[in-house]
C-alpha cells in the first residue's frame, strides 16, 4: 500500500510539514537566546546604541514567532 505514488507524496508531504515546524521552533529558540545575550551586553556595555539594540532583538522574536504561526496555519 505504500508503494502507491500518492501515499509516498503525503508521507513526504507530512515530513515535511513537520521538519519545518521543528526548524521554525529551534529558530524561535534562538531568537530567545540572542534576546538574552543582547540584554547581557546591554547591561554590561553602556553604549547610546543599546536601546536600538534591544529594538531589534526583540522585532527578531516577533519575526520568527510570526514566521512559526505562519507555518501553522499555511501548513
Amino acid at each position: 500500500m505504500l508503494d502507491t505514488p500518492t501515499s509516498i507524496s503525503l508521507i513526504f508531504t507530512f515530513l515535511l510539514k513537520i521538519g519545518f515546524l521543528l526548524l521554525t521552533t529551534i529558530f524561535i529558540g534562538f531568537a530567545v537566546l540572542f534576546i538574552r545575550q543582547v540584554k547581557v551586553m546591554t547591561e554590561a556595555v553602556h553604549d547610546p546604541l543599546n536601546p536600538k539594540l534591544r529594538i531589534i532583538s526583540w522585532a527578531y522574536l516577533i519575526l520568527t514567532a510570526a514566521i512559526f504561526i505562519f507555518f501553522i496555519f499555511y501548513l
